[in-house]
């Protein structure tokens, strides 16, 4: 979940993979948390897993994030 008052794009990072760009659309403020974005990516199982958000393009405001599994 993020805010920002124009579109950007975060870096994502999984455990020293680079899994590109995450969309970011604005969501009219820099105060207003709205945005959700969604991607899917493996996470190793029994382990610590490391999430990291960089920059990329533009900017954004990120109140949290969310790990859920996938059902097999």
């Amino acid at each position: 979940h993020y805010a920002s008052k124009e579109q950007g794009k975060l870096r994502l990072n999984v455990n020293g993979t680079d899994y590109s760009f995450i969309n970011t659309l604005p969501t009219g403020d820099w105060n207003n948390y709205t945005g959700k974005s969604y991607f899917t990516v493996p996470l190793q199982s029994g382990t610590t897993n490391t999430i990291t958000l960089a920059g990329g393009h533009g900017a954004a405001n990120v109140d949290y994030i969310t790990v859920s599994p996938l059902d097999q």
